[in-house]
């Protein structure tokens, strides 16, 4: 904002009128050394110089508040930033979570789709070849002749042979699906975990970077505007420090001469 600027911008304490008013008055003091003046007026002038010293000093503290204050407000801002980063690395990482998610529910219903589908294939011969040995079971009951008996149980067998057949064949059939969504499922998972920890490692060292870089500026910030300020200061004592030469070269009306 303005403010921002205008402090990052802010002149030395040379070009303030607080600073030109303390130097204005030490030129005068300068151009009075040599005149005698009484006791009063030095004091006069030593209270004056102390007043625009002090106008002077206080100048220094508010451009240092100023410079501070411009460095705390970007300082801010880049907090922002960085808890920004840090929100949309979180949503980054649910999105992902989110996406992978959909991809096992995907996978979970092609496998029970293909499993059922396996299961109705099979389950109608399954049916048919069950009714048929319910059938050949009646019809043993009933028989009596041992041909006719030694017929019927060997159909039995051939019967229970063709079930058994099936039902391995549907096993097989499914634990094929199953290993083969197995694979894509642990498939997934990796390529999911690779992918967040890779989102995860890129984003973490954007934030740290980000994160690093604001606290370099406003440690570099704070330490010219303490710069500044500790300048500023030794320009205000050493020109105060003329003023009070002068104040002592002025001649004291009515002291006694050497």
């Amino acid at each position: 904002g303005t403010s921002v600027t205008s402090a990052q911008a802010q002149p030395g304490i040379r070009s303030t009128k607080e600073y030109q008013a303390l130097k204005a008055y030490v030129g005068v003091l300068a151009a009075k050394r040599n005149t005698p003046a009484t006791q009063t007026e030095i004091n006069k002038f030593e209270a004056t110089l102390a007043k625009r010293r002090t106008a002077a000093n206080n100048k220094v503290r508010e451009q240092f508040s100023q410079r501070m204050s411009a460095a705390k407000v970007q300082r801010q801002n880049k907090r922002d930033k960085v808890r920004k980063m840090r929100e949309n690395r979180r949503a980054e990482i649910a999105a992902l979570r989110q996406n992978r998610q959909g991809k096992l529910n995907e996978l979970a219903a092609d496998r029970r789709a293909a499993i059922t589908r396996i299961e109705n294939e099979y389950n109608g011969k399954l049916t048919t070849l069950k009714k048929d040995l319910t059938k050949l079971q009646r019809k043993l009951a009933k028989a009596t002749k041992a041909s006719a008996r030694a017929q019927i149980k060997a159909e039995i067998a051939t019967v229970q042979d063709q079930i058994t057949t099936q039902q391995r064949a549907q096993q097989n059939e499914i634990s094929l699906v199953n290993t083969r969504y197995n694979t894509n499922v642990e498939v997934t998972k990796e390529r999911f975990a690779d992918e967040i920890a890779k989102t995860n490692a890129r984003l973490l060292n954007a934030i740290r970077q980000a994160d690093a870089a604001w606290r370099e500026i406003f440690a570099a910030k704070k330490q010219n505007a303490q710069q500044h300020r500790s300048t500023d200061f030794q320009l205000v004592r050493d020109l105060s420090a003329k003023g009070v030469a002068y104040i002592k070269e002025i001649p004291v009306k009515g002291a006694p001469q050497n």
